[in-house]
């Protein structure tokens, strides 16, 4: 058709004479030619295609416990480039060393390596994920607000939380320091590392900090009060109270005010601890299968610690704490359980694992001083049979690094009748029960890996019915509270650990007289008297004898039925 017109314009004999219409032929061919008329065919555009994928960033190296976005980048056939990391499929060759989830995120495993691809279309890009080890991430210094008396040791602890969230002892890696070595000195010598030892004449505060080598972590620092202020506190069993008082010039004991503090929501406060370091107290609650979990304030006065309590077994007859305050085990009566747990910075008590089994009706649980590497536990009811008291037992366990309880081969170990009460001395070599059904008190040595053997004689006689058994602070003396008779047997510990009454043998306390125990200085004595409203209290005197202070008594709630003393 645009040919036919041409011609009409032109006419087919003006070949040599174009002028204008010659112009218009040329503009037309060319607009013809641009537009692909004339019947010619023009070339299609390269299809786009992937050549190549990089991981980046190029051979990643992650610390374990941690994780790393990777990305892939696509590379094209002309020349450009793009982020595909959404459109790759990711694949972690060793998934035991790293993961990787489908947006490129890796998460470390173990420590290793693992080689990681990213596919699209057939093409694959490939690096090479290292994991290294956890590092340290933070450091804290335990017991966290602790006191102590003129000239007595504390243990501090280093514990150093890593980037796989596990913890480590760390207590021999830092350097240690006081920022008043005259009131308490802390030792890096070998062995001793982070032991506090506070001073025989100066009283005050020092602040205990520490600085791990080859590390610009900041680690903080923790107080130490030097005191001679010592306070005490009874569980009474029948008024769901704790009493709590201080103890004066010449050991006698003052009611703090206010006098006692209500056990809220809880039933028969039956057993008290005081933890070593003197911040937390702890009261197992009979008939409510709770702990109730308090912390020492300034005046010594209790206030409860989170959410004020923590489940436990069925009737919680015992609660102790383990001598570097990490751990607390309680003695269920009703389960034949013990209950686990660790002792947060807070004081507030978490489960450690499941309760371990032990004999029947566990009455009392003890933890080995001085590194808490073994513990022991009395089974009330173990010997009875057909309803007549037999020989007891006693449960024997080593202790975790991280605080579980595992039973020794043997599990048990006999004991005389109706075990009530378990204590270790100070020194850790010997262990001392008392049999409430046969009026007696078992003795033992603690041989290698904390296996209990009778000493020669197995047993020594005690009062009508003992009840609970203490061992002073410097390892010389045991004392027992007898409830039928109201009185305190006293001994002096021989050279292999065998007791001998001394004389007298025994003093008179109250009736019901159901615990014992001594004051962190070793000067004073207290006694629940569970059969009135009141406590007993003593001095010991030179070799050990108790001395009655006046008065001899000091009010309680309704039939207290333990007591414990810290700063």
């Amino acid at each position: 058709m645009s040919a036919f017109i041409l011609r009409r314009v032109l006419g087919l004999g003006d070949c040599g004479r174009r002028g204008p219409a010659g112009a218009l032929l040329l503009i037309l061919t060319g607009f013809l030619a641009a537009c692909g008329g004339g019947g010619g065919g023009g070339s299609a555009a390269p299809m786009v295609t992937l050549t190549s994928i990089a991981i980046t960033p190029a051979s990643p190296s992650i610390v374990l416990g941690t994780t790393t976005q990777l990305t892939a980048t696509g590379t094209y056939s002309d020349n450009t480039k793009k982020d595909i990391s959404s459109q790759v499929t990711w694949a972690s060759a060793t998934m035991a060393v790293a993961t990787i989830s489908t947006a490129g995120l890796a998460t470390s495993v173990t420590v290793g390596t693992s080689a990681i691809t990213a596919m699209l279309s057939g093409v694959t890009g490939n690096d090479t994920l290292t994991v290294t080890a956890a590092t340290v991430v933070s450091v804290a210094i335990t017991p966290a607000n602790p006191s102590i008396t003129l000239g007595k040791p504390l243990q501090f602890v280093a514990t150093g939380t890593f980037t796989d969230k596990t913890t480590q002892n760390l207590t021999g890696s830092v350097v240690w320091t006081s920022s008043m070595p005259n009131v308490a000195a802390i030792s890096n010598t070998s062995g001793t590392q982070g032991l506090a030892t506070a001073s025989s004449t100066n009283l005050g505060k020092t602040v205990i900090g520490a600085t791990l080598t080859g590390n610009t972590l900041m680690i903080p620092p923790v107080p130490l009060i030097v005191t001679t202020t010592v306070y005490a506190y009874a569980s009474n069993f029948d008024d769901g109270t704790v009493s709590q008082y201080v103890i004066g010039t010449g050991g006698a004991l003052t009611p703090l005010s206010p006098p006692f503090v209500t056990v809220t929501g809880q039933n028969n406060p039956f057993s008290v601890s005081v933890e070593p370091t003197g911040q937390y107290v702890y009261v197992a609650n009979w008939g409510s299968n709770k702990v109730s979990q308090y912390t020492i304030g300034t005046g010594g006065a209790l206030t409860a610690v989170g959410s004020g309590t923590v489940a436990t077994g069925a009737t919680p007859n015992a609660v102790t704490i383990d001598p570097a305050n990490r751990h607390a085990y309680v003695a269920n009566y009703g389960d034949n359980t013990v209950s686990q747990y660790t002792i947060g910075l807070d004081g507030a008590l978490a489960p450690l694992g499941t309760p371990v089994p032990t004999g029947v009706n566990p009455a009392s649980v003890t933890v080995r001083p001085p590194n808490g590497n073994y513990a022991y536990v009395t089974n009330y009811n173990a010997g009875v049979s057909g309803g007549a008291p037999g020989p007891g037992s006693i449960s024997q366990y080593t202790v975790g690094t991280d605080g579980t309880l595992t039973a020794m081969t043997p599990a048990t170990v006999a004991s005389g009748s109706e075990p009530n009460s378990v204590i270790v001395d100070p020194s850790g070599k010997y262990a001392y029960v008392a049999n409430s059904n046969d009026n007696t008190v078992s003795q033992y040595i603690i041989g290698t890996g904390g296996a209990l053997t009778p000493l020669l004689p197995a047993t020594v006689s005690a009062g009508a019915r003992p009840f609970s058994v203490t061992v002073d602070p410097s390892s010389r003396y045991v004392y027992v509270a007898n409830a039928n008779d109201g009185t305190i047997s006293q001994y002096t510990i021989g050279m292999g650990g065998g007791l001998t009454p001394m004389t007298p043998a025994t003093v008179n306390a109250g009736a019901g007289a159901s615990s014992v125990t001594i004051d962190p200085t070793g000067m004073y004595a207290y006694v629940t008297n569970r059969g009135t409203t009141s406590l007993s209290q003593f001095t010991i005197g030179t070799g050990g004898g108790l001395v009655a202070i006046a008065p001899t008594t000091v009010a309680a709630g309704l039939h207290p039925s333990s007591i414990a003393t810290g700063y």
